[in-house]
């Protein structure tokens, strides 16, 4: 039979969280952020990771272009994003516009995260690549350009005209 301690540290779970800011942390806001996640028993705090400059970035889309600081970390106990976001806006000095916090299980954050990998060998190539325009369907040329096209075109314009034309004139 089980102890108490062991059935504890079976149930002990993880939570993954990823902040991402979009001003660059000073080593004092470093501190006082690892100070603060103690609160909720944080380990595995990786160290700010500074994406290329975006004019988008995802996350922070009203800010316009600007670089973006990504930190990994887990805690033992379970947290709301929302609530460390506030949390730590009043404890940064930062605007609640420049930080935000995920749980890694979100779908938005999955998604982000499989965009960054690299595609599997043998993955789909780039359409720009395929020289034979294989996903194009087959149409006939002499359907949207050429003498006949403009002959064709030119035919239902003067048709067109004549019955206008003639609906004018009759009346």
């Amino acid at each position: 039979m089980k102890t108490l301690n062991e059935y504890l540290m079976e149930s002990a779970k993880t939570h993954e969280f990823r902040l991402k800011t979009a001003v660059e942390l000073s080593d004092d806001q470093l501190d006082k952020l690892e100070k603060h996640l103690r609160k909720y028993e944080a380990f595995d705090i990786d160290s700010p990771k500074r994406t290329i400059l975006q004019s988008a970035p995802l996350d922070f889309h009203n800010i316009g272009a600007t670089e973006v600081y990504i930190m990994d970390f887990k805690t033992e106990l379970p947290m709301s994003p929302s609530i460390l976001v506030n949390e730590l806006v009043q404890k940064l000095g930062i605007s609640e516009r420049d930080i935000r916090v995920r749980n890694k299980l979100e779908p938005a954050e999955q998604e982000d995260a499989a965009s960054m990998e690299e595609p599997a060998e043998g993955g789909r190539e780039a359409l720009l690549m395929d020289g034979e325009y294989s996903e194009a369907e087959n149409a006939k040329a002499e359907d949207h350009y050429g003498d006949a096209y403009n002959t064709k075109f030119l035919d239902e314009l003067n048709k067109a005209r004549r019955e206008l034309n003639k609906e004018y004139k009759g009346n």
